[in-house]
């Protein structure tokens, strides 16, 4: 009798579909994960009680929709954990998932997913291997919903995030630095953890032969606006920079709360002619948009790893970041390529050398999704010995 194949469960929110492109970066993860195992890889998109979601095929990916039982807006998000772990098997079998073939539950953040995963296992699977993936510096969802400045609440989060964290057998996160923030903020670091660097499909971002003659230096900036994405730090730079007659054009993909004040500083500084503003983007589209570009610069300054930056870079375009997040520990040629939170300054002073002479960012790892996700699965496998 044929053995049916052992199955990697993944549970996030985010995960593309034809109407949303949200979430590439784990798409592009499980893919690579599906491609370089034997695993049978199967997503589960979850989602609020507000909402009522169809499964879908994304790319020959069966995605699985699951509405989570829980308060809105981030009001103690991990109280239902057993209620939806039991909701959640009854689906996974009525889908003919053998769930007893699940040999590992990797899910996307610590509360809905990752809570969800740990309870799987206690009240289910007992076999299953969990894995919490965090992407971002705020482990514990401090940032998110009404209760964001209530430190009651912050508390709360805090004590039942750890002991999430506690009980999974493998912590994820995107680079080093998120492992000392939790250290330093909080005192505590998982038993068993792991980074695993944000990777680039190669097969999607590559240098193309452009044979178009700029008369301007272009510079790219892809995020949203936040206050902590920082786009009035490059803005201000370009200012400072065009007061000495260079040739420069800004091109801004995003949106958010901080655009309106943005394109008003632009206006009233007379320099609406060096900047265009995109709102939205196909994630297909990207690849052109960085080879049209001289530079790509994104001053955020809560930035765990932007794949936006590894993305430039395997675009053959150099970058300019801040120091002390993610991409710092992974950077040669700090110097030229890193400067302060918000010091417009300095980053005036870095474009100005790369407009006189185009250098390379140059990186300690091998940014090909590929090569990560084929380390990765040896530490997988060995949570099994």
């Amino acid at each position: 009798m044929k053995k049916n194949k052992d199955i990697y469960l993944v549970l996030t929110s985010l995960f593309p579909s034809k109407g949303n492109f949200r979430g590439p970066f784990i798409f592009d993860q499980v893919k690579a994960i599906r491609n370089l195992s034997q695993y049978e890889v199967v997503i589960v998109k979850i989602y609020g009680l507000e909402s009522n979601p169809l499964d879908y095929l994304y790319d020959e990916f069966k995605v699985i929709s699951f509405r989570i039982v829980g308060f809105p807006s981030n009001i103690l998000p991990d109280l239902f954990s057993k209620l939806n772990a039991t909701r959640l098997y009854s689906l996974l079998k009525s889908k003919n998932i053998e769930v007893n073939n699940i040999n590992f539950i990797h899910s996307h953040g610590i509360f809905k997913a990752g809570s969800l995963a740990v309870s799987l296992k206690e009240n289910f699977i007992p076999n299953v291997k969990t894995i919490i993936q965090n992407h971002g510096f705020d482990f514990f969802g401090f940032n998110n919903g009404v209760l964001k400045n209530n430190k009651w609440h912050h508390k709360y989060l805090k004590i039942k995030g750890i002991q999430v964290l506690e009980k999974c057998d493998l912590s994820v996160a995107v680079s080093e630095r998120m492992f000392y923030n939790l250290k330093r903020d909080f005192d505590f670091l998982p038993k068993n953890r792991y980074v695993l660097y944000n990777g680039v499909d190669l097969n999607k971002f590559y240098p193309l032969v452009n044979e178009n003659k700029k008369t301007e230096f272009v510079i790219g900036c892809v995020g949203n606006f936040l206050n902590i994405k920082s786009q009035i730090t490059l803005i201000k730079a370009v200012e400072i920079i065009l007061n000495n007659n260079n040739k420069i054009k800004v091109k801004f993909v995003g949106t958010g709360i901080t655009q309106v004040d943005c394109k008003k500083y632009i206006s009233t500084a007379g320099m609406d002619e060096y900047f265009e503003f995109i709102d939205v983007m196909k994630h297909n589209e990207l690849n052109n948009f960085y080879n049209s570009l001289d530079l790509f610069v994104l001053p955020s300054f809560s930035e765990a790893l932007g794949c936006v930056y590894l993305e430039s870079i395997a675009c053959g375009i150099p970058f300019i970041a801040v120091r002390e997040q993610g991409i710092d520990e992974i950077i040669i040629n700090k110097n030229d390529f890193l400067i302060e939170k918000n010091n417009f300054m300095h980053l005036s002073e870095l474009i100005v050398k790369q407009i006189a002479h185009k250098s390379t960012t140059n990186v300690i790892i091998n940014i090909d999704i590929n090569n990560l996700i084929f380390k990765y699965l040896s530490k997988v496998k060995s949570l099994r010995t």
